[in-house]
């Protein structure tokens, strides 16, 4: 096969967006020059990535605010010293973030259920949870290191899922958990009382965290309607009905009407 064989084939291949003759071009069987196979391959880099580029064009990411201060005040952290021994320092609670979300049928219809092995880690450091709230989606498995050299023993008796890893200390590893349901898991500390956090188990793929001060951004969104939720803690959960376009959306600002 000579150059300009070559040359035509992949002409017609990429212009009538037949990716199959394309690779039958770079089987290694069929005789072509280096050369040839070079721009071969260059040229069916640059058609995936214009095809990549065309298909995120047609997605949507939405960013907007939360109004934080609609949650619940938060307890004060304990300086339990008198329980497990003085001059220990304590961190300061983790800031609260909101956890947004999308749900509605356009998920159901075009994006498949996550079924992959997932781990995500929610350590324990200076007696706190590293995190104010922690999302993950359904099937997704936690462990709970502990970067302290005390004792913690973490639990939870919520319906969505009850669990006693036992006490533990920073040189061992506790069991960790899959959390198959969606729902709420709060979380506790069976030796120290103040600590606080909250697992929120989603069903939808399409979710992210703002920071401290409420931002957030979700990419990657497939056109369509959405109920668009904000859960700052389980007393205050926001939530307005989206319609998205291919592109940006932003200036959404989720508060208490």
């Amino acid at each position: 096969m000579t150059d300009y064989h070559v040359r035509e084939r992949l002409s017609k291949a990429l212009f009538m967006s037949e990716i199959k003759p394309l690779a039958n071009l770079l089987d290694p069987r069929i005789k072509v020059s280096s050369p040839a196979r070079n721009i071969l391959w260059t040229l069916l880099f640059l058609f995936l990535l214009e095809i990549g580029i065309a298909s995120a064009s047609s997605l949507s990411e939405i960013r907007g605010k939360v109004n934080l201060q609609v949650a619940s005040k938060r307890k004060k952290s304990l300086n339990s010293t008198q329980r497990y021994g003085a001059g220990k320092k304590i961190n300061p609670a983790p800031p609260v973030e909101a956890v947004v979300y999308l749900t509605g049928p356009t998920i159901e219809k075009h994006l498949p259920r996550k079924s992959d092995n997932s781990t995500k880690d929610l350590p324990q450091e200076k007696f706190q949870f590293v995190k104010y709230v922690l999302p993950i989606q359904v099937g997704t498995k936690v462990l709970f290191p502990n970067l302290d050299k005390d004792f913690h023993n973490i639990f939870s008796y919520s319906k969505t899922k009850r669990f006693d890893l036992g006490r533990y200390t920073h040189n061992e590893s506790p069991p960790s958990v899959v959390f198959d349901k969606p729902g709420e898991v709060r979380l506790f500390c069976e030796i120290h009382n103040h600590m606080r956090s909250t697992i929120l188990i989603l069903e939808t793929p399409y979710f992210g965290l703002t920071d401290p001060e409420g931002n957030f951004t979700i990419e990657g969104i497939p056109p369509g309607k959405y109920t668009l939720h904000a859960w700052i803690d389980r007393k205050n959960v926001l939530e307005q009905p989206l319609e998205l376009k291919p592109g940006l959306t932003e200036g959404i600002h989720l508060t208490k009407p």
